[in-house]
């Protein structure tokens, strides 16, 4: 079995852009990111765990077709599921 670890690092002033219910969304902000598990050695292959956490949120906007712009939008749980799970698929 390996040593146990965890290590925590913050991103400040990031921006990512991705898709929700078919629409285009740009979030910008900042967030943490916590990995854990343990490491590999000759007889482990090891195990490790992201977790992220947004901390901060300077914009959200969503593309709205009728008026042909980007309009600010407020963060729902929902929506910051789908933003972490964003952030996790970028790294």
């Amino acid at each position: 079995m390996g040593k146990r670890f965890s290590r925590k690092e913050i991103m400040y002033d990031k921006e990512l852009s991705f898709s929700y219910e078919m629409k285009p969304i740009i979030w910008s902000g900042d967030y943490e990111i916590h990995e854990h598990g343990e490491d590999s050695d000759y007889d482990y292959p090891g195990d490790c765990e992201t977790d992220i956490s947004i901390t901060w949120t300077n914009s959200l906007l969503m593309w709205d077709n009728l008026r042909e712009k980007y309009q600010t939008i407020l963060l729902t749980k929902a929506l910051e599921n789908e933003i972490e799970q964003a952030i996790k698929n970028s790294l």
